[in-house]
């Protein structure tokens, strides 16, 4: 199990990150092209990677 303290620093680690692929990386033509791949992987049944590359 996770603690409490854990589970903050994962939560708020993935808030950053996503944070900061809306601000610096993503144009509206690349956040499509993203959410059309995050897409066909979940469903897939794959895990939606958001963060790669960073």
């Amino acid at each position: 199990l996770l603690k409490d303290l854990d589970l903050t620093v994962l939560v708020s680690t993935a808030n950053a990150c996503n944070r900061a692929i809306r601000e610096t990386l993503f144009t509206k033509a690349a956040e499509r092209l993203a959410n059309e791949a995050t897409t066909r992987q979940t469903r897939k049944g794959l895990p939606s990677t958001s963060c790669t590359g960073l």
